[in-house]
């Protein structure tokens, strides 16, 4: 009985380990996702994309290449998987349809987010051990800042993809052949299987979103230090066969453009995504601080930790992809995203490892105190990241955009053109198949255009951009008359106190108005 209990108890740690990060991640990531956050502009362009693959007319929209392809491919082959959105029997003018076509590609974001916690954990596990891996997915699971996966972002579909190429580098046998052919044969084939799969993970990744290339040299160490061959050649050999993947499966995105005669169009759309210019890094890195402060000041002391211990592994993660952030011209808070995994790995060693390191300089062979002292920390932030996520987690952020989404779908009639934002278009136009929608409020020409009907939604990010440079829109904007306003509980909260500084970065659901219009003659 004694030898049963011996074997049970080790096996039920390893599952509390996983399980308590899992369910609080679940938690977090799919409690009340159609509320928390707002829609974002960019959430609306890549599910209207994936809906355009899913009608059968390719992964390329016009002439405009911003990203590559892998974002919108994926989203539709899971939106046809589940019959995504017929499957829902959507009704224009029903509040619970519209909820639902909103509310699935959130849900969709959860599950992954929740994958990205498992994956957090098998690496800290892999690379350091079970307190280490455990840790890391508790932070990652609870923290307020981990909240950006739930937008429909290529950030976050790409993580899974990202992580899964970490975790199979470091999965690669690290065992020497052995003198038996057949067991040697056995691990250099599971060793090439992982390297190759790695990879495509990689690639896949890349093929989501370009910037993610920083991360390179991080899997390519682990390559090379994990294939342990004495033989300098046979390395390179098998650095070589994971960059196949990792090179040619991004480089479908330039050929498909040749093929469909854009390749120029491809090279202004990439020299366009390299020459745009923002407030840059810094200001980006001060909005993530607002977001979760104690997260980002913990993930950069590991980081400065591993620093001082030579540990590589977070180091070469981490350093190259925020320096590729600095040097470009265009950087936004939910860039960091990618490294979020790492930051959360990167602190959860220094709270583990910290206190072992402590007691041997100090010569006390008990680390009890030292140990106590850890948990107490990890039991501490992580309970008050859970406070403040949950705080969160019950506002309603997205009413405004819900409810004025239900009001255009309600009220489209023919001949009247409908202007919004991509968060809103994709429905009417993919889902209830209104032709007279626009895109986007970016493509209202710039010439001379007359309209006979036209039903306007303008949130602040629209009347931002139209002040200051679509002159055809301000103009059609003050063209029209205000029919219906929407506004969400986001302006019923302090945004100068934590955790509501997060609101900050939800202000385009803070308000809708409905403009309408009839005979207008602009530019």
């Amino acid at each position: 009985m004694i030898e049963i209990y011996k074997h049970i108890l080790p096996l039920t740690q390893k599952r509390l380990f996983l399980f308590i990060p899992l369910i609080l991640s679940a938690y977090t990531h799919l409690w009340n996702p159609l509320g928390f956050p707002d829609f974002f502009f960019d959430e609306g362009v890549y599910i209207r994309r994936a809906l355009h693959v899913l009608e059968g007319l390719g992964p390329q929209e016009l002439t405009l290449h911003d990203h590559p392809y892998f974002g919108q491919l994926f989203l539709a082959f899971i939106f046809k998987i589940i019959g995504y959105p017929d499957s829902l029997n959507p009704k224009a003018g029903e509040v619970h349809s519209i909820e639902m076509l909103y509310l699935v590609p959130r849900v969709l974001m959860g599950l992954l987010a929740v994958l990205d916690t498992f994956l957090v954990y098998k690496i800290g596990d892999k690379k350091y051990n079970r307190k280490v891996g455990f840790v890391a997915a508790l932070l990652f699971a609870v923290m307020p800042g981990t909240w950006l996966l739930r937008r429909v972002l290529l950030d976050s579909i790409l993580l899974p993809f990202l992580l899964s190429s970490i975790f199979l580098a470091l999965s690669i046998n690290e065992r020497r052949p052995q003198s038996d052919l057949l067991k040697s044969l056995s691990i250099n084939l599971k060793n090439n299987l992982l390297t190759i799969l790695s990879g495509v993970f990689l690639g896949l990744a890349i093929f989501t979103k370009i910037p993610v290339f920083a991360m390179i040299p991080l899997i390519a160490y682990l390559i090379i230090t994990k294939s342990k061959y004495s033989n300098n050649r046979t390395r390179l050999k098998i650095l070589g066969l994971w960059l196949i993947p990792v090179i040619l499966i991004p480089a479908s995105w330039p050929i498909l453009a040749f093929t469909i005669n854009q390749f120029d169009d491809w090279k202004d759309g990439v020299f366009y995504q390299a020459e745009r210019t923002n407030e840059g890094f810094a200001r980006a890195m001060e909005k993530y601080y607002r977001l979760d402060p104690v997260m980002l000041i913990i993930g950069l002391l590991g980081l400065a930790y591993a620093v001082i211990r030579k540990e590589l592994f977070t180091v070469i993660g981490i350093v190259p992809f925020l320096l590729f952030l600095y040097f470009i011209g265009y950087v936004s808070y939910f860039h960091i995203v990618p490294v979020l995994p790492l930051l959360c790995i990167s602190a959860a060693w220094l709270l583990v490892d910290a206190p072992i390191l402590i007691s041997h300089k100090l010569r006390r062979p008990s680390q009890s105190k030292y140990t106590f002292g850890s948990i107490t920390i990890v039991v501490i932030i992580s309970g008050i990241g859970l406070i403040f996520t949950s705080m969160l987690l019950v506002l309603d952020t997205s009413r405004a955009q819900i409810q004025a989404a239900v009001y255009i779908s309600r009220y489209l009639v023919d001949n009247m053109t409908l202007i919004s934002s991509p968060v809103y278009s994709w429905v009417p136009l993919y889902v209830f198949n209104y032709s007279q929608t626009l895109e986007s409020f970016w493509d209202v020409p710039e010439g001379k255009v007359q309209y006979d009907h036209v039903i306007l939604l303008a949130d602040i990010h629209m009347e931002r951009i139209m002040k200051r440079e679509l002159v055809n829109l301000w103009s059609l904007y003050n063209s029209t008359t205000l029919s219906a306003q929407f506004k969400s509980e986001i302006t019923d909260y302090d945004t100068r106190k934590y955790p509501y500084t997060n609101l900050l970065s939800m202000r385009e659901g803070a308000s809708v108005d409905i403009r309408n219009g009839s005979h207008i003659s602009i530019g």
